[in-house]
Formats: C-alpha cells, sequence, structure tokens
C-alpha cells in the first residue's frame, strides 16, 4: 500500500521543477530587461550631463568676454552645422566658440550646438545656448549605432536638444 501511494506522487516533483524553471526564466527575463532599461537610462543622464555642461561653458566665456558689454552684441552667435574651419581666427569670440564647438561635436553623438539672440525684446543682452545631440542608446553595436546617427537626419525620435536662455 506504501509502494502505491509513492507510485502516484512519483511524476509530481518533475511537474513542480518545469513550473518553478518557468516561473524563474521569466523573473530572469524582468531583471534582464531592467538592467538595459537602466543603461539606457544611465546613457541618456550621461548625454544630458555632458550637454548641460557644455552649454555652461560658452556661457561662461561669453560672460568673460568684454567685448559683449555693448548691447547687441553679435559677435559669439552660432548657427547650426557651422563648420570648425569657419571660426577661424585669432579673435577671443573665435576661438571660443571654435573650442566649444569642438568639445560639443567630440563629446556628444551626432553634436552640434548655436547660439541666438534672445527673442524676447524686454531682455537686452539676452542669449539663447542650445545643444542638440543625438541619443542612439548605448547598448548598440557599431554597426547599429552608426545607422541610428545617420538617421537622425530624417527621423527625428532620437534627437534630444537642451536650451538655456541667460543674459549677460
Amino acid at each position: 500500500m506504501l509502494h502505491e501511494a509513492n507510485r502516484k506522487q512519483a511524476g509530481f516533483s518533475l511537474i513542480e521543477v518545469l513550473i518553478t524553471i518557468l516561473v524563474l526564466s521569466f523573473g530572469l527575463l524582468g531583471i534582464g530587461g531592467m538592467m538595459m532599461s537602466g543603461v539606457n537610462n544611465s546613457t541618456g543622464s550621461d548625454l544630458a550631463s555632458r550637454a548641460t555642461h557644455s552649454a555652461g561653458e560658452i556661457m561662461d566665456a561669453m560672460r568673460a568676454n568684454s567685448a559683449l558689454n555693448t548691447p547687441g552684441s553679435s559677435k559669439y552667435l552660432i548657427v547650426y552645422k557651422t563648420t570648425l574651419a569657419s571660426l577661424s581666427g585669432t579673435e577671443p569670440e573665435n576661438i571660443d566658440r571654435h573650442q566649444w564647438l569642438k568639445n560639443i561635436k567630440d563629446s556628444l553623438p551626432g553634436g552640434d550646438g548655436k547660439v541666438e539672440r534672445d527673442p524676447d525684446v524686454n531682455v537686452t543682452n539676452g542669449y539663447i545656448v542650445t545643444i542638440r545631440y543625438v541619443n542612439c542608446i548605448g547598448t548598440l553595436n557599431a554597426t547599429e549605432k552608426q545607422a541610428c546617427l545617420d538617421a537622425s537626419n530624417t527621423n527625428t525620435d532620437n534627437l534630444r536638444e537642451i536650451s538655456f536662455k541667460f543674459k549677460i
């Protein structure tokens, strides 16, 4: 009789093990997804931090240059897609703009920047600094990352901009 009871239980532990493995598999997949999300968020935060730091650099340079103390000065204005070669010259503002744009292009994927006058007529000596970059997720391989950068010209889903208004 005892032997008969053991035989009824014989397959039960195997089913329990299979169910446990199935539940653990879903749990591990969830943990893997959370890790990927963490890497993506960390990469995005790092890029935003770099962009913010870059904006601060040009704002500090503009404040330090006494040539900007004249209302309506346009010495530091720069537009998107400005080439580094076009920022030649020994004037302090050209050196500052060249170094600033070079730092953006070197430190941010698809990095670019612009400095424009604040269009608000009530603000004198007001400027807007905008940093643009592509948030290609950090877990991509080199080919996927290049495809993301190339696609940013037509698909702006991964394009990020951070703007700062300030007054000298």
